[in-house]
Formats: C-alpha cells, structure tokens, sequence
C-alpha cells in the first residue's frame, strides 16, 4: 500500500508540472523502465533457470514454464513479484493523468482523480481481480492527490503538530498492515486493500513526512537514504534469502540467531545488488538517446 501510494506521490511530484510534451513522456517511460526492470527481469529470469533445474526444490520464486511469459509481459507475479506488473500498469497510464493535467490544471483533476478513486473502490472483483491496477488505483491516485494537494495547501502549520502527526501514523502504519490486522481482527485480506483507514494513516503518513522534523531526521539521515537507496533490492531479494537461510539447520534452530544473520546478509546482499547491478544497469538505460527524447529530466 505504501508502495503504490508513494510511487503516485512521487511520479506527480517529479513529472505533472513539466510541459506534457513527446520528449518528456519518452524520457518518463524511459527512466521508469531503467529503475524498475532490470532487477526484476534478473530475478525472473534466475528464477525460471533454478525452477528448471531444482524445481519446487528452489529456494527463488516459482516462475514455471507455465508463467515464464505472463511474468515477462507483466501480466501476473508469483509471491511479492505480483506488484511490479501493477506498477508497470500505473506507469503506462500515467501519462494519461499528465495530459489532462495539463489541460484541466490540479484543482479539478484532483477532483477527478478522487471520483476515480471511489470508482475503482467500489468495483466488483469479477472487473478488478486482486493482482490488476484497477483493484489497487485508489492508491496511486490519492498520491498523486496528496503531492498536489501539498504544494499549494497545508491543513496544519505548525512544525510541532507535523510531529505528532507523523508520531502517531508512524505506528499506526505497522497495526494496519494487511497481514498484522488480519491476524488481530481476522479480516479478509481484499476487504483490507479496499478499507479507508489504511488509506487514511499512509495519508498522514506521507503528508507530514513533508513537514515534520522528526520525519527528517528519520528517513532524512545517512541510514534512511541508505535503506532507501538498497529497498527496492530488499523487497525482491528477501524471500530468496530468507527460504536459502531457513534451510541451514544451524540457523534455523536458533530464531533469533536466524533473524539477525538474515537481516546483517540481506543488507550486504542488497547493497551489492544495487551498487553492481541496479545503478549501473539504470545509468546504462538512462544514457540511451532516442530521437526527440534528447531533453532529459531531472529525476534519480
């Protein structure tokens, strides 16, 4: 939920307030393709090679001959892959968001985008299955909504009442996660993704991350950019790692002894990942210049 939820925040904040022009959608769809793809092709692709060899023996994810091109195509993923292709999904309608954004201005397609959100909430799962963005737009769209709505209001001013705001969603984001409230209140997962208050905390969330100094110091630090910086290769390299160390006796014999080595290698795993293959794969992406799409934009 925070994913998509900020990658709507962000792609408004780095991309709607620049000309709607050819060279600047071409440049978007560029950058967005050098961020994301190479890692997760890299994991599909090491996936299906080990399931060929190992089958349900292999500790990667289960990409089968069966789902090797629906993965490749982004239409479906395994276990955590199954966002990535939501997030393919958001960013080729994106555009679309931009170009009437250009021609309506932010006040009324905010209001359009939280008429969509609504929308898209009340679908019946048979038009919006679980792992398709229409099941998961409201969130992109109400980040889109927040990175708009904060360059030009801001409903709390004072510095202090930005804190406890961010104080209190801080923790308040753990109790909602999907598989936390399922456990303690033994919700349906579907009925989770659609519920407002999830929704609502994240908003209070990223909002007064905007503001609050506490949220600086916390995310704003050397560790936070850190950890920001490796995330994306935590995400797909966890569940890997974690089936690989589960399966040394060792380990698996002493949990908390397992928690800390797991934690310790994933960090350097996903440092190495993101040093040797993440930024170089994307600045070799980035580099491509294709006709009109000379003129790039700023953005990491």
């Amino acid at each position: 939920m925070t994913f998509f939820l900020i990658s709507g925040f962000l792609m408004s904040r780095l991309y709607l307030e620049t000309p709607f022009r050819l060279e600047n959608v071409g440049r978007f769809l560029q950058k967005r393709v050098a961020r994301v793809v190479p890692l997760y092709l890299l994991v599909v692709l090491a996936s299906a090679a080990a399931y060929a060899r190992f089958g349900s023996a292999s500790v990667l994810y289960w990409i089968t001959p069966e789902n090797l091109l629906a993965h490749l195509g982004f239409q479906e993923g395994v276990s955590v892959l199954w966002t990535i292709p939501v997030e393919i999904q958001f960013y080729l309608s994106f555009p679309l968001i931009w170009w009437i954004f250009s021609k309506a201005g932010a006040a009324r397609t905010a209001a359009l985008l939280l008429a969509t959100s609504l929308g898209t909430v009340l679908l019946p799962k048979e038009y919006a299955p679980f792992s398709t963005l229409p099941f998961h737009l409201h969130y992109f769209l109400v980040g889109i909504v927040i990175s708009m709505a904060s360059l030009r209001w801001s409903p709390v001013r004072s510095p202090l009442a930005w804190d406890a705001v961010f104080l209190t969603a801080l923790p308040l984001t753990i109790l909602v996660m999907p598989e936390v409230t399922r456990l303690v209140f033994d919700a349906s997962l579907g009925l989770l993704w659609k519920s407002p208050i999830p929704l609502v905390v994240l908003t209070c969330l990223i909002w007064s991350c905007l503001r609050s100094r506490c949220a600086s110091g916390v995310f704003g630090g050397t560790l936070g950019r850190f950890l920001g910086n490796i995330s994306y290769s935590v995400y797909l390299l966890h569940l890997p790692l974690l089936f690989a160390m589960r399966s040394v006796e060792s380990l698996a014999a002493h949990r908390h002894l397992l928690v800390v080595a797991f934690l310790a290698a994933l960090t350097a795993l996903s440092f190495l990942s993101y040093r040797l293959f993440e930024l170089p794969a994307r600045r070799a992406l980035n580099g491509i210049r294709v006709g009109a799409w000379r003129t790039g934009l700023s953005e990491p």
